[in-house]
């Protein structure tokens, strides 16, 4: 029997191997049609405030502004993301705002500029709740 000497062909992924780059990081570069809805949306153990890429920036901008919690929600009522204003709203609003424009940027940034999402608990939405006990709710990027 004759020996067959060992053939290199690359990375097991990486088929051609030197004439192509290495893939870049593949979920900040994609495009695709895939977006989420935008708005309050409910799940079974939060609520769901979802913004895109140009209310994200408006909410940035806002927050850097100095607006207050019911200036941003009457501002989001306007551009279409919210349909009421609601006392719940207001103070999940106000937990956004005390978590400042540098975190929001950074995560809209590091998302692909694809928007963010808040998870709000259940419990700012109950009557007899104040903004203060409100927790700051910390953005997700939308992939």
């Amino acid at each position: 029997m004759r020996y067959k000497p060992y053939r290199y062909y690359g990375y097991w992924n990486m088929p051609a191997y030197p004439n192509t780059p290495p893939p870049v990081n593949l979920v900040f570069n994609r495009e695709d049609s895939y977006r989420p809805p935008v708005g309050l949306s409910w799940s079974r153990r939060y609520a769901i405030l979802a913004f895109d890429d140009k209310t994200t920036k408006w909410l940035d901008e806002m927050i850097i502004q100095g607006s207050n919690a019911a200036l941003i929600a009457s501002g989001l009522v306007s551009m279409g993301v919210l349909t009421e204003v609601e006392d719940g709203i207001i103070a999940a609003i106000s937990g956004i705002v005390k978590l400042g424009s540098r975190v929001i940027f950074t995560v809209n940034n590091k998302g692909g500029n694809k928007g963010i999402y808040f998870l709000i608990p259940y419990e700012v939405f109950l009557p007899g709740g104040s903004a203060a006990e409100i927790p700051v709710l910390y953005p997700k990027a939308r992939y």
